[in-house]
């Protein structure tokens, strides 16, 4: 029989929040089922493109340590101001909940809602984040809530406070699953940073790897910066994050190398590597794949390109040799009918054929290899009337085709 009590909590719980949301009070308030939760703004992008702008992203940050039945934080209520020094700097806030929830703990929640009271060029902005869940809610740790991204022009010193604004007003206010509301603390008030420049198209771009590897980074001029070597005067490696951050970039594609950290006593078995170029989001370049052999270093290739730092191949170009030629085709070809002797790759299977990517052998975009990829690739090729043949990015493989 359903229990009466949790879905009158439930209930409660939305109400009060969608109410909080809309400047409607809600005046029942209780105290923190633990000690004071803390949230909190933050960035790590604070330079733009001299000649075109670009985005900043400032992520706002939870801590609890809720614990126990019904102390979930499952309704979450965060009103905003949002001010920009230099109005020619022409801030726009991303107001959409995808961009605004996006990788956030709470991006699958039953209702989310990035309400601007105003329109979203014109700064200082009032603007109220608010998420709310019927099923488990946020337990003790540190969670990600979400993302403001601001499209500038100009340097500028953007600040992020909390307020409340409304006839209710709308307030600062977690909801537990049971229904009982409680004020955060924010910290701290306000959050402001400068936003700069950087040489322009020369983005400053960072690395890191998760697990048991070292990275190699080598720059479209060969010059490498490793764990005990430098010779990229920008560039710095930060050994207790292995991480690699390059001020000041040039044009082209960047070779990464993992390489197997062998003083690691942590046993785990797979790594994956991150990468940012200043002003757009964590991109995963590889995620969970097999540690690579002690003398074999894995290999990946990306783009100081914002637009394209999730790119690491081209559609069509099957053995990774930057262009589309008829081995790319039999490559593909080998992989439909799993023949024997593909060469060594992490995948350790047919895989390796297309250099480890499924993508790479997806002419057409379909997310998956077959005799049409095949078709589209010779018709590609020999330029067959009845076109357009070019292969059709899809996931990494999105590096354009000439």
């Amino acid at each position: 029989m359903p229990n009466p009590i949790s879905k009158y909590s439930i209930c409660a719980r939305n109400l009060l929040l969608w109410l909080c949301l809309s400047g409607i009070p809600a005046t029942l308030q209780a105290q923190d089922p633990g000690q004071t939760d803390t949230i909190w703004a933050d960035t790590s992008a604070g330079s733009i493109d001299a000649c075109k702008g670009g985005k900043v992203r400032v992520k706002i940050w939870i801590k609890t340590d809720n614990t126990g039945v019904g102390s979930d934080i499952a309704g979450i209520s965060v009103p905003l101001l949002i001010t920009s020094t230099n109005p020619s700097a022409a801030p726009v806030l991303d107001t959409t909940v995808a961009t605004t929830f996006a990788n956030s703990e709470v991006a699958f929640w039953d209702n989310l809602v990035h309400n601007a009271q105003s329109d979203p060029d014109i700064f200082p902005l009032q603007t109220a984040l608010g998420a709310i869940t019927t099923e488990g809610g946020l337990k003790s740790g540190t969670h990600l809530f979400a993302t403001l991204v601001i499209d500038l022009s100009d340097t500028t010193t953007i600040c992020v406070d909390t307020t409340s604004f409304g006839a209710g007003p709308t307030v600062l206010d977690f909801s537990t699953s049971f229904g009982m509301d409680y004020v955060p603390f924010w910290n701290p008030s306000p959050f402001c940073f400068r936003v700069g420049t950087y040489p322009c198209g020369n983005p400053p771009i960072s690395y890191w790897a998760h697990s048991p590897v070292n990275l190699v980074v080598i720059d479209p001029n060969n010059d490498s910066i490793g764990i005990d070597f430098n010779t990229i005067a920008s560039a710095v490696y930060d050994v207790a994050k292995d991480s690699v951050t390059i001020y000041s970039t040039y044009p082209g594609d960047y070779k990464i190398k993992a390489l197997l950290d062998t003083l690691d006593q942590s046993g785990e078995t797979t790594y994956t590597i991150e990468a940012r170029i200043d002003g757009t989001a964590d991109v995963i370049l590889v995620s969970d794949a097999p540690l690579p052999d002690l003398n074999q270093p894995a290999e990946i290739e990306v783009t100081n390109d914002t637009a394209n730092l999730g790119c690491l191949a081209k559609p069509g170009d099957a053995n990774a040799s930057g262009s589309l030629t008829l081995s790319d085709i039999i490559a593909n070809v080998n992989y439909i009918f799993n023949k024997a002797g593909w060469g060594n790759c992490p995948a350790q299977s047919s895989l390796c054929w297309l250099s480890g990517m499924l993508c790479r052998g997806d002419l057409n975009g379909s997310a998956t290899v077959n005799l049409s990829d095949v078709i589209r690739g010779v018709n590609y090729i020999f330029n067959k009337p009845g076109g357009p043949w070019i292969p059709v990015a899809s996931g990494v493989c999105c590096l354009s085709v000439p």
